[in-house]
């Protein structure tokens, strides 16, 4: 039998819960009902006891000890079997997905392990080398100085020499630095020749070093050296601002150097490409190269004009005793400088810096105009062609 009578003091704290519920009614023990029974729950809920309550309206006729007893719980109540069994599903199939996603990530885990191994094993393919195409292609980075592409395109240039290109702070003495010393173009070389009338014969004369105005135009001897030089220049310039609008002004201006070269003499031109780039450099100045500086040119190259070359008056015709067709060209009033044959021939000027006289008689009419223009026509042709 695992009930027991409920002892004394188990009927002592019934009292005083009744009491406290009841606080009208005195209660004595023997009052209370004989067939309180107290049961040890084993093995579950440790030192919890269960008040078990039989029935009073069968009291008269049951035993304390009759099957028919009423329970009545006095402690923790437990959870329906039904609740506790579906619990435990849910739990077992928690379990099983963390185990099938385990298993995944081992097996994932495996497998990119492998591939690591087969990487670190097999040898590696050549690197494809990259183009000196691709890396020019790449724009500068903002701040960057000593650009590695004009490096390799112009080996010879000092890179802090590309860094005041680049910046505009170089001097224009020093674009010299920028010839290649491996051009044959850029050997000091005898100054460009002149025909020079003197004594009643054409001589050849040279301008010599004395006439030379500055060290620039003793490396820089003509207008090949400072073409090369000045597109060595313009090509590091525009590799790092990226401007066309600026590559084409600064070609323009290298044009109007070779017109310059040849009307005036080189000593001017040095001049007044030297006094350009003071000016110019380092301003931001775009369309401005593609204009010639008339204050400049005045300065430096109307007072450098080349002496042109004349006929001696005393050369024999081809025929003694034939006289010329057309009055021959004097030195007593030669043009100064090379005329415009475009004006001469009705063709149109843009404006350029040759004289509109007549390649004739040096009046101020083209030469089809002139008297002898049928004439001109004739013994001309060379020089027609080059005007055109």
């Amino acid at each position: 039998m695992e009930r027991a009578l409920v002892s004394m003091a188990a009927r002592q704290d019934l009292l005083l819960l009744q009491e406290r519920r009841h606080p009208q009614h005195s209660w004595h023990p023997a009052c209370l009902p004989h067939c309180y029974l107290l049961h040890e729950v084993p093995l579950s809920l440790s030192q919890h006891r269960q008040l078990i309550f039989f029935n009073p309206t069968a009291r008269s006729h049951q035993s304390p000890f009759s099957s028919a007893a009423k329970t009545v719980c006095v402690g923790p109540t437990f959870a329906p079997a039904a609740s506790v069994i579906a619990l435990g599903a849910r739990v077992d199939g928690i379990d099983s997905r963390n185990g099938r996603l385990e298993d995944t990530i081992h097996l994932n885990f495996a497998t990119i392990l492998t591939c690591i191994d087969s990487l670190q094993s097999s040898p590696h393919p050549p690197s494809t080398p990259t183009s000196p195409a691709a890396v020019t292609s790449q724009p500068p980075l903002p701040g960057e100085l000593v650009l590695p592409s004009s490096l390799r395109v112009f080996p010879w240039v000092p890179p802090e020499v590309i860094s005041q290109v680049v910046s505009g702070t170089i001097k224009p003495e020093r674009l010299i630095l920028l010839c290649n010393p491996e051009s044959h173009i850029s050997k000091e070389t005898p100054a460009q020749a002149g025909l020079v009338f003197t004594d009643g014969q054409v001589r050849i004369a040279e301008e010599s070093s004395k006439q030379r105005s500055s060290s620039f135009a003793k490396v820089i001897p003509n207008i090949c050296a400072l073409a090369q030089v000045w597109l060595v220049y313009t090509a590091i310039h525009i590799r790092h601002t990226q401007d066309l609008d600026l590559n084409d002004a600064l070609l323009a201006y290298l044009e109007i150097l070779i017109e310059f070269d040849q009307i005036y003499l080189w000593k001017g031109v040095t001049e007044y490409h030297l006094a350009i780039c003071r000016q110019r450099f380092g301003t931001g100045v775009t369309h401005e190269w593609a204009h010639t500086d008339t204050t400049l040119q005045g300065r430096t190259l109307l007072t450098n004009f080349q002496t042109p070359a004349a006929p001696s008056s005393s050369a024999p015709s081809s025929k003694p005793g034939a006289k010329s067709s057309r009055p021959g060209r004097t030195t007593a009033n030669p043009p100064p400088v090379e005329i415009c044959m475009h004006f001469n021939l009705n063709w149109g000027c843009s404006g350029c810096n040759r004289p509109h006289i007549c390649a004739n008689c040096y009046e101020k009419h083209p030469v089809q105009s002139c008297g002898t223009g049928s004439g001109f026509k004739s013994t001309h042709t060379n020089a027609t062609q080059k005007g055109a």
